[in-house]
């Protein structure tokens, strides 16, 4: 999904947020571990931008599983990284 497609969803969103005067949040959101790690990272990137620019609160979905933030070996995937890297 092009940055711009993120960044309009978002839009829209906050737009209803508004209007309502409730707050967002996003609790359920990833990338398979399938899709090549350029693409997840820019992803994950683009999200979080977004999230940050519309006050968007959020939590990652998951951990170990297939979004995970570490491999088998406890390792990172890079995208824990990504998303604070966004988010600052």
């Amino acid at each position: 999904m092009p940055a711009s497609s993120v960044q309009s969803r978002a839009d829209s969103s906050r737009s209803k947020a508004s209007f309502s005067g409730l707050p967002l949040y996003c609790g359920e959101f990833g990338v398979y571990s399938t899709v090549q790690q350029p693409v997840r990272l820019a992803w994950y990137r683009d999200v979080i931008t977004a999230f940050k620019e519309h006050n968007i609160a959020w939590a990652n979905w998951d951990y170990k599983g297939g979004f995970a933030l570490v491999d088998g070996q406890g390792k990172s995937t890079g995208i824990a990284e990504t998303m604070i890297g966004a988010w600052r």
